[in-house]
């Protein structure tokens, strides 16, 4: 496995690396033991939550996703570094090779009963996402991708979408940051988001939506995030040809609560893209 203990595999361009397929298995099985115990917890009990910070929620769930998680990758790959949303946010330089995490996208979700909230890992060496996993903890719908092998879906690989929709008839997901202040410049970008474009989409976990990106059930995400949200997606997106606006490796601007993640198809990112810079530059 690719880790700061065993050294890195061979050139990324290989048509198999038995290595990155390992480092995959690593992945899936961490995401499925944390989503067993994320499903049981669901299940069997109402879920404690306090505010991290003001509309910001942690619950029991994404603590014991965290440690369940971290637990797994590090018996398999213990010298390699796990950044995760629930950790301390790295804003110094990040090492050749690291996980990032996010164990529970959608808490509020979660906490509410709405079948609509994931956990998230992507394995990331030499500025670029390698393999991804991204797991619907309600539904069980587990998203998938190792570098120069596609994008997949419950064990099918998924075509690569249909990039012809124009912006007029895009819809267009997005999401309200966790900061309210944050959120007066971002009601500008939602109303040109509604003028220019079919219909949004909020659900309230990107990772998910980035996921139906990649699906080609909508056709554009927007939304201000962290590398935990998108770190996943990036390889989804990368995969099926979709583009985004993410320039690895990742800086600390990423971890910037008010950086703009934007994605979509040929037609709907150019436009997206300049919206945000407008609504940045002018604020």
């Amino acid at each position: 496995m690719p880790s700061s203990r065993n050294g890195t595999s061979g050139s990324l361009d290989a048509p198999f690396s038995m290595t990155l397929q390992s480092t995959l298995e690593v992945a899936l099985a961490a995401v499925a033991h944390g989503r067993r115990l994320a499903w049981d917890a669901c299940s069997g009990r109402d879920l404690r939550a306090t505010e991290k910070s003001a509309n910001d929620w942690v619950s029991e769930l994404d603590l014991l996703v965290d440690q369940a998680v971290a637990d797994r990758l590090r018996s398999s790959q213990p010298n390699v570094v796990l950044v995760s949303e629930e950790q301390e946010c790295p804003y110094g330089p990040l090492p050749p090779s690291y996980w990032i995490l996010d164990p529970i996208d959608g808490t509020r979700n979660a906490i509410l009963g709405i079948p609509y909230f994931a956990i998230s890992l992507a394995y990331i060496e030499r500025g670029q996402v390698l393999v991804a996993v991204t797991c619907n903890v309600a539904t069980g719908d587990l998203y998938h991708a190792r570098r120069g092998h596609g994008f997949w879906h419950n064990g099918a690989r998924v075509a690569q979408p249909a990039c012809d929709t124009p912006l007029e008839s895009a819809v267009v997901s997005t999401g309200f940051p966790h900061d309210k202040t944050l959120r007066v410049p971002h009601v500008r970008l939602v109303e040109w988001l509604v003028t220019h474009c079919s219909d949004i989409r909020r659900c309230a976990s990107p990772t998910l939506d980035i996921c139906h990106l990649a699906m080609g059930k909508w056709h554009g995400v927007v939304e201000m995030l962290r590398p935990w949200d998108f770190a996943a997606g990036l390889l989804f997106l990368e995969e099926q040809g979709i583009s985004h606006n993410v320039q690895m490796p990742l800086r600390a601007e990423h971890f910037d609560p008010r950086f703009y993640f934007v994605a979509g198809s040929r037609h709907v990112f150019p436009a997206l893209r300049s919206a945000v810079l407008a609504l940045t530059r002018d604020a």
